[in-house]
């Protein structure tokens, strides 16, 4: 499964005649959209936010692979050596981990 291209944009268009904001969501690689935000007046104070979180998830998938891709090296290179961190500390890396991997299999429909 892949998505559309990045990087992604938010475009606001004002609608008659409620004088309310449509959001688009769109791929400046393409130029074509990605999603809409209806222009729901109810819902208008957190349609920025959502927005904004939309277009930045293809690069915010992309950060999480590369995370993911250190933890392996740190899985192979730092066995044995003595880093000094707690047990506290390790297991909130393994919690970061599991994380990260979880929301990669979300975003590719896993």
């Amino acid at each position: 499964m892949s998505h559309t291209p990045a990087p992604w944009a938010v475009s606001r268009i004002l609608t008659k005649p409620m004088h309310t904001i449509r959001i688009s969501i769109y791929s400046k690689a393409t130029n074509k959209n990605v999603c809409k935000i209806p222009a729901d007046y109810r819902f208008q104070e957190n349609k920025d936010a959502n927005a904004h979180l939309i277009a930045a998830a293809p690069e915010l998938l992309e950060a999480c692979k590369k995370t993911d891709k250190m933890f392996d090296y740190l899985d192979k290179e730092i066995t044995g050596l003595d880093l000094k961190m707690t047990h506290e500390q390790i297991a909130e890396l393994k919690i970061a981990r599991l994380a990260i991997r979880q929301a990669i299999a979300k975003a590719e429909g896993k």
